[in-house]
């Protein structure tokens, strides 16, 4: 699992790939614990992509709010919102020209291995209609960077940015608004 989170009516949000439906988002009953429902389909669907690969691809975020669920997928760098039942509402590019692809490495057997470029591990729902974001770039050599972005949800317009933001991570906002 990468992510979850719990709706008002307590049921569980869980991002996972199941590689066999290729779905991302997974609903269970609170109480029972029981699978609900998956949504919000995978990388690689109608792509022909290893499952390793697509194993690595399948990285992100998700938050709950009111009657929506938020999805932030590390690559590509998209948002997605939905509603309870898992009906898409929309979907928009992010970062996705600054997020990379997993990259094939090598163990020191010579087995081959894939390792994220890109990471995405927060989605933050603030007032507004708006949406925080971080995207990650891994240190390779000297380099490296990050994206703190706020995102307007009406049009998907970036509205707000700070790059290499200090390690930060956002958890979550509280019903008064203040972010954790």
């Amino acid at each position: 699992a990468q992510s979850l989170t719990v709706d008002d009516h307590g049921d569980i949000y869980v991002v996972a790939l199941n590689l066999v439906e290729q779905k991302m988002i997974h609903k269970y009953a609170g109480e029972s614990g029981e699978l609900i429902q998956s949504f919000c389909d995978s990388y690689a669907v109608s792509q022909d992509v290893d499952t390793r690969e697509e194993a690595v691809y399948a990285q992100g975020s998700i938050a709950v709010e009111k009657d929506r669920v938020f999805y932030v997928q590390s690559y590509p760098h998209k948002i997605r919102t939905f509603d309870l039942s898992g009906t898409l509402i929309q979907e928009f590019d992010a970062r996705t020209a600054e997020s990379q692809a997993p990259r094939t490495r090598l163990d020191d057997e010579g087995m081959q291995f894939q390792v994220p470029a890109s990471f995405s591990r927060t989605i933050v729902p603030v007032e507004g209609e708006q949406v925080l974001t971080i995207l990650g770039l891994p240190f390779e050599g000297d380099g490296g960077t990050g994206y703190l972005d706020l995102y307007r949800l009406s049009d998907g317009a970036r509205i707000a940015s700070l790059e290499d933001p200090p390690t930060v991570t956002l958890s979550c906002r509280d019903r008064r608004g203040r972010l954790y």
